[in-house]
Order: structure tokens, then C-alpha cells, then sequence
């Protein structure tokens, strides 16, 4: 029988729902009669780390266990990575957003290496069409680390505090919209797309609000979300897509794997981990 390798971290990790996302994969495996094999990477054994191989599949579900999948990947097992060699999850989402940039794929201005340099900073606004813009940090989850920042001074302070705490940032063009979509590839399609509104006095999408829904965005926007995930070296990835109040262009904002679709599967009712399963397997 083939074995599906699910790795997470049930102590290292800020990945939400956890529990759930393990449970929606045992339940495809089951629904595809493949062994569901979970190993945690803080309680493994890494003397006895099992080798999977070509009938194998393996899945980092959560964030806080990169080590055990590198151990674990091969050229053999089966994965939702385009290739063994390239990128893997351990790129931060905000890095991938570089390998988009040199495929054309459109993304907001991103000034990718934050400072409090003040001739510098002054020379970003201009390029990034001015305030209000976005400082970022590397590494954040659910919006946090995101602020908007609306004048040179608020610019000054909040790049002088990170600059002191030594946290790499990005600063980046802001895009006024009324919602941000998650759009989840798988393989050459896209599986399903969620709309997050905008909350009222926030500028970040809320993924757990009850106005969050299951929504059909096009041909194009659905186009550029495979082009994103394939960029990435992903063949499973929950695409951030922001568009324009204005001239209703599309930007991509994060490639996100893993991400989390147990929330969605709770949102729409449907069992998006069998199709998962399936898929890598060729069922």
C-alpha cells in the first residue's frame, strides 16, 4: 500500500487549525485507501527517519518542521513540489514574490530590503507612487506584521525601530481593493477561490469573517494565480491576489504553502484533501 508522510510540528509552529488539517488528510487517505503515516517533528526519531520512496507521498502541512522534509525529500517520492531541486517551503512567502517579478508575473512595487537610511527612503516613496505604501516583515502569518504607513514621519519611526530590532522588511506599494482572494492551485488548475472582505477602518482581509465566500473570479485572474504557484515550484499553493479599486488590475501578494484549507473545506463543505490525495497520487 502507498504511504502518504504528513509532517508537522505540534509544538514549533503558528499554523492555525492544525488538528483539522490532520484529521481532512487522514480522511482523503482513507477515502483513496493510502496510509496515512504522521510524524511530528518534535517528538520523531530522527535514528529510524523512514526513506520514502516512489509509491510514497510526503506533505509539510504546517509551518515549524522544514528539517524532517528536507531529510525526508528525494527524487523519488511523490510531492506537490515542481521539482526536487529548486525551491521548497522553507522560502519565506514574501521571498518567492522575487521569482514572480523576474517571470512578469504582476505584483505590487517591492522595495525587497527594508532600511531607515532618509535619502534612501525618500527615493522608495517616489518609487513606490508615494503614501500611503506597506512595511512589512519577513515571516509574520495572518497579517500580522503589516502596517500602513501614511507620512514620512510614521515612515521614519516605524523603519528606526525595526532597523534597531533587527528585522529585515520589505516596503511595498499599496493597492487599494475591497477584498483579497485566495486562490488555491492544484496542478494546473485552480481547485476553488475564496473572497476575504476588507473589514471597515482596516486595510488586511479578514479570512475568518462570516462574509468570506466561495467565489468564481475569471480566466485571468485564475491564470495568473497558476502562473504564480508554477513560478514558485509549487504545484499545490493558496495564491494571495489583490486587485485594483481602480483599473481593476490583478497583483499577486503571497504564494502560500502550506495554507490553510480546512478553513475553507468548513466555509464551502466540500473535501478540497481528497482532491489533494488524488492528485498525487493519480487516483
Amino acid at each position: 500500500m502507498s504511504r502518504f508522510f504528513c509532517i508537522y510540528n505540534s509544538v514549533y509552529t503558528d499554523s492555525l487549525d492544525l488538528k483539522e488539517r490532520l484529521d481532512s488528510l487522514k480522511g482523503g487517505c482513507n477515502f483513496h485507501s493510502i496510509e496515512f503515516v504522521e510524524i511530528d517533528e518534535d517528538f520523531v526519531d530522527f535514528s529510524t527517519l523512514p526513506i520514502p520512496n516512489s509509491n510514497d507521498g510526503l506533505y509539510n502541512c504546517a509551518r515549524g518542521s522544514f528539517i524532517t522534509e528536507r531529510l525526508m525529500l528525494n527524487e523519488n517520492v511523490k510531492t506537490f513540489y515542481r521539482n526536487y531541486e529548486v525551491l521548497s517551503q522553507k522560502d519565506d512567502s514574501n521571498i518567492l514574490t522575487i521569482e514572480l517579478q523576474k517571470k512578469n508575473i504582476p505584483t505590487p512595487k517591492t522595495i525587497y530590503k527594508g532600511t531607515n537610511n532618509r535619502n534612501l527612503l525618500n527615493k522608495y516613496v517616489d518609487f513606490l507612487d508615494g503614501f500611503p505604501l506597506i512595511v512589512k516583515t519577513y515571516g509574520g502569518v495572518s497579517g500580522v506584521g503589516v502596517i500602513r504607513i501614511d507620512s514620512y514621519s510614521s515612515l521614519f519611526s516605524i523603519t528606526d525601530f525595526l532597523v534597531k530590532k533587527n528585522e529585515d522588511f520589505q516596503i511595498k506599494q499599496f493597492i487599494k481593493s475591497n477584498s483579497c482572494e485566495r486562490v488555491t492551485v492544484l496542478g494546473d488548475k485552480v481547485l476553488y477561490s475564496i473572497t476575504r472582505p476588507i473589514k471597515e477602518q482596516e486595510f488586511r482581509s479578514d479570512g475568518y469573517s462570516k462574509s468570506v465566500r466561495k467565489v468564481e473570479l475569471g480566466s485571468k485572474i485564475n491564470e495568473i494565480a497558476i502562473k504564480a504557484a508554477h513560478a514558485s515550484n509549487l504545484n499545490f499553493a493558496g495564491i494571495d491576489i489583490i486587485v485594483d479599486r481602480k483599473n481593476k488590475e490583478a497583483y499577486v501578494l503571497e504564494v502560500n504553502l502550506p495554507h490553510n484549507f480546512v478553513q475553507h473545506e468548513k466555509i464551502t463543505g466540500e473535501k478540497y484533501s481528497r482532491e489533494m490525495i488524488g492528485w498525487m497520487f493519480n487516483k
